[in-house]
């Protein structure tokens, strides 16, 4: 790969330094079926050294994935030159291909013969250097271009041929593709001119199930596609918990519980030990990870996340509380129906009014779609205090107005032209959208009146009002129980799987 040229440290100047190394060794499968990879990396650290776009290197929004599944599900051709397939391709030793961005030398590994007197110049960027994430989205942008793709302007990460209608989502190293099973397969051959890399499998065509990112997708045999949340997590933070086999699980995530209802459950509210603290902590932020492709748990991740900065023994009661409730469902599978081409993206939006008994701050939740497929999904607390049950649900609008003003600009750098609607089903949020001015809410900050000209000038088509009980967003405002939450996650098509899938990896 002509990866460095080695030089006399005798040669180097003052002004230039030199980086050390290391070799790191990663199991990536489990024990029982170990899979080793070792792996030269560099040690630079910042220390105080300035950042900038040098040292930026985007990922693709996780929508961006879900909307490519979308998109294979949608209008299936069925014949088989015709018929849209994903493609996932693996680049080895992606950072080594990239070419660095300045002059670089770092330590030659202790193997070397000349370790002792050379050092090694870069030809090639580095794992473990600042700039190697840049460098390598740079190699990307090259390659793509010199074979006439456009890098979408929300995200670099995402890329798209128009006369090959080839859309193109990379992350990292891994690369997913939507196009014909001869374009993946002309594409392949294409990069693989340029770096080493692996055709991971064509789904439906070479393979009918695979892991992407640690999520697992399949594919029926009527076209639907089903993409299972990562479920080593899960297991990882029963371990974390001590909820091994044989503990009881719970019907919902979080519990509605006051402040007696507590006492009597775990005593007083004291601050957890340090090392408590580190554990709740780490759960709380696997379970974050998870909750990204499980719309049940979200909110009850949401508020385990706002105790991380003090928790205290009632935040670990909600925590293996939690943990309890993924003992009943440890695997939710998300399922992308077939269905038309439709020409909407639809946002439903909720708030839960002063849920916090404390603070007395409100939740937004929301939802976006790709006719009946879901594509994003948030639960977060409102940083004002809301005077009125309008007022919270305008802030709700607000969130879902950017949210949706996002993956409409994201389906643009994929070669889509959707329009927008939002639902919510409060009126007085929705009359507050559709005048000019505060009129008599004068204490709301003009920063949230955009949404006003946002729909005056139809960057969001259409402002609906849906029936509280038909609002799928309601889901993450507030702790529900299982009879409440299943007939939302069955409108969302997700279910929630026994048993284990053949692919998914034991912790």
């Amino acid at each position: 790969m002509y990866w460095f040229e080695r030089f006399l440290k005798t040669s180097l100047t003052a002004a230039e330094k030199v980086i050390s190394t290391r070799w790191v060794d990663i199991n990536k499968k489990s024990e029982e079926d170990p899979f080793y990879r070792s792996r030269l990396v560099a040690r630079e650290l910042r220390l105080g050294k300035p950042s900038g776009i040098d040292y930026f290197a985007a990922t693709p929004p996780a929508d961006s994935f879900k909307m490519l599944l979308s998109l294979a599900c949608t209008d299936i051709d069925f014949r088989p030159s015709k018929r849209k397939r994903l493609a996932f391709i693996d680049v080895s030793r992606a950072h080594f291909w990239a070419r660095p961005s300045r002059r670089i030398h770092v330590t030659l590994p202790p193997e070397d013969p000349l370790f002792a007197t050379h050092v090694a110049l870069l030809k090639r960027s580095m794992y473990g250097l600042r700039t190697a994430a840049h460098d390598w989205e740079c190699e990307v942008e090259r390659v793509l271009h010199g074979l006439g793709f456009a890098t979408g302007r929300s995200s670099p990460c995402i890329h798209y041929h128009e006369a090959r209608d080839i859309k193109v989502s990379v992350h990292g190293d891994d690369f997913t593709i939507l196009a014909t099973e001869s374009e993946c397969r002309r594409l392949h051959k294409e990069l693989e001119a340029n770096w080493t890399l692996k055709l991971r499998g064509i789904l439906g065509v070479t393979c009918q199930e695979i892991d992407v990112l640690n999520r697992i997708v399949s594919i029926a045999p009527n076209g639907a596609i089903s993409m299972e949340a990562d479920p080593r997590h899960v297991q990882l933070l029963h371990q974390h918990l001590g909820l091994q086999h044989g503990s009881k699980g719970l019907s919902a995530p979080r519990g509605r519980f006051s402040e007696d209802e507590l006492s009597k459950a775990c005593g007083e509210r004291e601050a957890l030990s340090a090392e408590e603290t580190t554990l709740f902590r780490s759960a709380t932020m696997r379970a974050a990870y998870v909750g990204q492709d499980r719309c049940d748990i979200q909110f009850a991740v949401k508020e385990l996340a706002r105790e991380m900065h003090k928790p205290t023994t009632w935040s670990m009661f909600h925590l293996k509380h939690l943990g309890r409730y993924l003992i009943e469902r440890p695997r939710a599978v998300t399922t992308f129906e077939p269905q038309r081409a439709p020409h909407v993206l639809v946002c439903e939006v909720d708030a839960d009014y002063a849920g916090d008994k404390v603070s007395r701050k409100s939740t937004s939740g929301g939802l976006i779609l790709h006719g009946r497929h879901v594509l994003k999904t948030w639960s977060s607390t409102q940083a004002v205090i809301a005077l009125s049950t309008g007022e919270s649900e305008l802030y709700a609008l607000v969130k879902g107005f950017a949210c949706l003003l996002g993956v409409q600009s994201m389906c643009v750098d994929l070669g889509l032209s959707l329009q927008t609607q939002v639902a919510t089903d409060s009126s007085a949020a929705k009359a507050l959208c559709e005048r000019k001015g505060l009129g008599k809410a004068k204490h709301i900050h003009t920063s949230m009146l955009w949404v006003q000209q946002a729909l005056a000038s139809k960057r969001i088509n259409s402002l609906l009002k849906v029936p509280g009980k038909k609002n799928r967003a309601d889901i993450f405002t507030k702790a529900l129980n299982r009879t409440d939450m299943n007939p939302i996650t069955e409108r969302m098509h997700i279910d929630f799987p026994s048993g284990k899938s053949k692919l998914a990896l034991d912790a």
